[in-house]
């Protein structure tokens, strides 16, 4: 897949056509992938390469830049994901005031057709686009028409009779149910970071850690105490491991580590790939490091009778 800025409209970026998805795809979760996946495969029959137009932020960063946004995946995960699913382009711009003005008339005419090549386009039902969101599907269907261009509105993937939403996802998130908020991405939520450095506390009492940088705006769950599937060099381990501060040592940044069931090894400056899959309790303050050793070992009981049904779930495969 090849990555493409685009700086300027009204200029060929590529030679080929393409057949177009258009959106946003922060998570890029079961629907966002049913609609990817239609411009790949209407792309082919046509004989046309695939790509997503999309942003580097999201557009609420613009109108309301005193609140930090958090992604459900970062720029490099939604590269990656995208890549496995065959995508031959990934056109990005970033959504700043200029390119909030443009009219949906030239975001059509302008971008789409003459910058992108796009000969088919993918969108949501409720697709919105130009200046305030003005531009919708019944109008691009129109534009299509006139330019000869073949439009398909993908319907929305519901699971429970509820639309698979990236606000639903972190609703979930936000309140520490992976299970649901697993179930509406399609995959394992995962965090992918270097390990670096700590104090070894947890090697001086035996419960070695790995410890995460914690990813640039990647929005975490909540504090506590969690059930980690862990992926490092290319083998799966489960894990226990905090997100949150340390009270019984007086350290309350935020923090991400785990320790690694059943592993030995020196893994600094490796990259792991983290998968909370259960939340077992709160972070509390304990009166000293024995009660915390202690509480730790009841927390691995937890994770290993959790990990036990985990490989029968369908969705272990599209996470990794």
């Amino acid at each position: 897949m090849k990555v493409i800025q685009v700086i300027k409209t009204g200029k060929p970026l590529i030679e080929e056509k393409t057949s177009l998805a258009l959106g946003f795809f922060d998570g890029i979760h079961r629907g966002h992938r049913r609609l990817i996946t239609e411009a790949v495969e209407t792309g082919k029959k046509a004989g046309l390469k695939s790509g997503v137009f999309s942003f580097t932020n999201h557009p609420g960063t613009l109108f309301n830049p005193e609140k930090t946004f958090h992604y459900l995946t970062t720029p490099e995960e939604k590269e990656n994901i995208l890549k496995s699913l065959a995508v031959d382009y990934l056109f990005l711009t970033r959504f700043d005031r200029d390119f909030s003005t443009l009219s949906p008339r030239d975001f059509f005419k302008e971008l789409l057709v003459k910058t992108l090549g796009a000969k088919i386009l993918v969108v949501g039902q409720d697709y919105k686009f130009g200046f305030k969101g003005q531009g919708n599907t019944p109008i691009l269907k129109t534009w299509c028409e006139e330019e000869g261009l073949e439009l398909k509105v993908v319907e929305d993937v519901k699971l429970e009779g509820e639309v698979v939403h990236s606000t639903r996802i972190r609703n979930a998130l936000g309140q520490g149910d992976m299970e649901q908020a697993n179930r509406f991405l399609g995959y394992y939520y995962f965090i992918e970071s270097m390990i670096t450095n700590g104090k070894n506390r947890g090697t001086k009492m035996g419960i070695p850690t790995a410890n995460l940088l914690l990813p640039a705006n990647k929005m975490l769950p909540p504090s506590g105490v969690y059930c980690f599937l862990v992926v490092l060099k290319g083998k799966i381990y489960q894990g226990v491991g905090s997100i949150g501060s340390r009270p019984t040592f007086g350290e309350f940044n935020p923090t991400l580590e785990i320790h690694i069931l059943d592993f030995q090894g020196n893994i600094y400056g490796e990259k792991m790939r983290v998968f909370p899959l259960k939340r077992v309790r709160d972070i509390r303050k304990f009166p000293n490091a024995e009660e915390l050793v202690g509480r730790i070992g009841e927390d691995i009981k937890i994770c290993r009778e959790c990990f036990s049904g985990v490989c029968r779930e369908g969705i272990l495969s599209e996470s990794l």
